[in-house]
């Protein structure tokens, strides 16, 4: 009689993920219940590291199939969303940074001659944060998280994550509630009436209110870009109001 022994199936190993960082940045759980650290970029201007969300990245035009020889492009283009094809370089949105990046940090880093200005990666930078801020103000507008209007700001003052005051508005800016929105680093004075009412298809605007934290960080970050230094009430600088939304 032929018997036919049962052979003892062994369990497979159990998949486990990599305990390191996730795309876009974003740090990864550990296998004991933490993080690990967010990853890091050397800038190409002063060559400190830095966190990943602090550099800008940029990309060389010979990168990503663009032609070098291309009289249409600047040497380095900007990649705000981070997600443009080729290497890129990292550099912190600040003056002297830019400076040294464009005097010899993109040479070195692309480990190729770049000749660009400190006034042409400044003109980027505006450029694409003007397209950024237009499309986090649309999105904030569809999904209801934003009010403008200076008897609806004032209402909702108290629960505003960022407010925004016209430049061109001085007698608003002397209002309490403005004042004490100033004072709680919770306002930027930034842009005019007329592009206010643009944004919201009527006509001038002189305040606006972002009620969604997200979206209020994403804004401070992108007006923080668009100045380098926006002016606010009360003497705050972009970085106190940023981590202040945070």
């Amino acid at each position: 009689m032929n018997v036919q022994l049962a052979t003892e199936r062994r369990p497979k190993p159990a998949r486990t993920r990599s305990a390191g960082p996730r795309r876009g940045g974003r740090a990864a759980p550990s296998p004991r219940g933490g993080t690990t650290a967010a990853p890091t970029r050397t800038c190409a201007g002063c060559g400190q590291r830095a966190a990943q969300h602090e550099v800008l990245r940029w990309v060389h035009a010979g990168e990503g199939g663009a032609s070098p020889g291309a009289s249409s492009l600047p040497p380095v283009t900007i990649d705000l969303k981070g997600g443009a094809r080729g290497r890129g370089a990292w550099v912190h949105p600040r003056i002297e940074c830019l400076d040294k990046a464009a005097r010899h940090g993109f040479s070195r880093s692309f480990r190729i001659r770049v000749d660009v200005s400190t006034e042409q990666l400044l003109e980027q930078i505006r450029a694409a944060a003007e397209r950024r801020l237009a499309g986090l103000i649309h999105a904030a507008r569809a999904s209801r998280a934003l009010i403008f209007g200076r008897d609806s700001v004032r209402e909702k003052s108290a629960v505003a994550s960022l407010v925004l005051l016209a430049a061109d508005s001085p007698s608003l800016s002397n209002a309490p509630f403005v004042t004490e929105l100033g004072a709680r680093g919770r306002l930027v004075i930034w842009g005019t009436k007329e592009r206010y009412g643009t944004w919201m298809g009527r006509g001038d605007v002189a305040i606006l209110a972002i009620m969604e934290h997200g979206l209020a960080t994403r804004i401070a970050q992108t007006l923080a870009l668009l100045n380098l230094a926006p002016q606010t009430v009360s003497g705050c600088g972009a970085a106190d109001i940023v981590s202040e939304v945070r």
